[in-house]
């Protein structure tokens, strides 16, 4: 009951991107939901390890503590769907062992990172170890959930239950996500005083690769095999999402090389995050949308 219970509170409290979308569904119609729930997580780290940043700069502690909390409880329940099925959304347990192998290496790293939530939570007036956790876990567990979609990528795509260009489109789309939060973390660390060089050249090759992504996606890359998005509505999304990136991303650009940010940069940097990961994310549940109904049968 407490799971069910859990479940309703995120989809309230994360209003920011969809929860587990509910559907009962072949296994072939799972593969773009499971994809954009993988590629998710990927996000979901960086978002954490962004909190527990902001939390440890000082910066709107309570706002940041409760999406510290509430993305270690979403990363927690979608690792367990992703394994282990979920009746009410309509997941299946995965069967293939090659992705459920993956999935099994975030165990324990997950459940750092989860402890160091819960630590810092606990204690958001005074961070320290728990922000220390995170800021060690939270790359490995990026690492392995870049793993877990690409293998889910080739999977997939062999099995011929999703194509490999909407599977590719999907990883990138999903990427943007991550990449947002990610590049919140690193401005916030530089300033933080973790690993600053590390951290400035990180950040430049976030944005570099962000911005790249918007022009494949919008306009196809077929060197990388890359489609342009199958609909006009979702490039205009893209398109708007380029127009807001704009000023976030020269605050970014300033603090990578070497610029001391500034407590209104910080504010921006909060305030542009969580509207732009809302766009990206509506990019992604359009995608998903798009390729499912393409797959259903006609009658």
């Amino acid at each position: 009951m407490r799971r069910f219970i859990l479940i309703g509170s995120l989809f309230s409290l994360l209003s920011t991107f969809a929860y587990v979308p509910v559907f009962a569904e072949t296994t072939e119609r799972m593969q773009a939901q499971k994809i954009d729930l993988a590629g998710r997580q990927r996000m979901l780290s960086q978002r954490l390890a962004k909190a527990a940043c902001f939390i440890a700069t000082f910066s709107d502690v309570e706002e940041h503590r409760q999406i510290l909390l509430q993305t270690a409880d979403l990363l927690k329940v979608s690792h367990d769907a992703l394994k282990n099925g979920s009746s009410q959304e309509g997941f299946l347990p995965e069967n293939n062992n090659a992705i459920r192998e993956e999935l099994d290496k975030l165990d324990s790293v997950l459940e750092m990172l989860d402890f160091g939530a819960r630590l810092l939570g606990e204690s958001a007036a005074l961070p320290g170890l728990g922000v220390d956790l995170i800021a060690q876990y939270n790359l490995k567990a990026l690492a392995q959930f870049e793993r877990v979609v690409k293998i889910m990528e080739m999977e997939y795509a062999s099995d011929q239950q999703v194509t490999n260009g909407q599977a590719r489109v999907l990883n990138i789309a999903g990427r943007q996500r991550m990449l947002i939060q990610k590049a919140a973390k690193e401005f916030c660390l530089i300033t933080y005083g973790v690993d600053v060089d590390q951290n400035r050249a990180s950040l430049a090759k976030t944005v570099h690769t962000f911005d790249v992504a918007i022009e494949d996606l919008r306009s196809g890359n077929p060197r990388q095999g890359i489609s342009a998005v199958p609909t006009l509505e979702i490039r205009n999304e893209l398109s708007q999402i380029k127009v807001d990136w704009q000023s976030p991303r020269g605050v970014l650009l300033a603090v990578a090389s070497g610029f001391q940010a500034r407590t209104s940069d910080f504010e921006k940097i909060a305030k542009s995050n969580e509207n732009l990961l809302r766009g990206a994310n509506q990019v992604v549940q359009m995608l998903v949308e798009y390729y499912k109904d393409a797959a259903t049968p006609q009658e």
